[in-house]
């Protein structure tokens, strides 16, 4: 005849939580450009053929200030930033002004993730499709004069 053990049992303490963090290097993540998925089909002369996604990471009140940001932006984030095109796009809002953006990106994942990982060093990147006007700088300009 087997008794049963109706004793209470005392549940086993919790181990305590580590806040600190995984991750042993601090080196930010490196963001690249990823090349596009493939070209759109279609009828007609459309002379889109396929659509390329960036970050925009600032609004600036002329293309002089979007122009200066990327310089800082690049210099501060040299480790980071692996061969990314800047784009300025005028901003159609009542605002006006001008969008600085990098790029391109295959997908709007992509360029999402870029984001993610650039939320870091600036307080503004949403994606978008990667339209705009390149950034010219006197650096493009050795031989002339202003």
């Amino acid at each position: 005849m087997a008794v049963e053990d109706n004793t209470p049992s005392t549940p086993p303490s919790p181990e305590p939580f580590d806040a600190t963090p995984t991750q042993t290097t601090s080196r930010p993540a490196v963001i690249t450009p990823s090349s596009p998925a493939g070209r759109l089909r279609g009828g007609g002369d459309s002379k889109l053929k396929r659509s390329d996604f960036g970050a925009i990471i600032g609004h600036y009140s002329s293309t002089a200030a979007a122009a200066k940001a990327w310089a800082d932006f690049k210099n501060q984030n040299a480790e980071r930033m692996r061969d990314l095109r800047p784009l300025l796009m005028e901003r159609n809002t009542p605002q006006g002004g001008i969008a600085l953006m990098v790029g391109p990106f295959a997908n709007a994942a992509d360029a999402a993730v870029a984001c993610l990982h650039l939320l870091d060093v600036t307080e503004l990147c949403h994606p978008a499709l990667f339209a705009g006007d390149p950034l010219v700088t006197a650096a493009e300009f050795r031989d002339t004069a202003f």
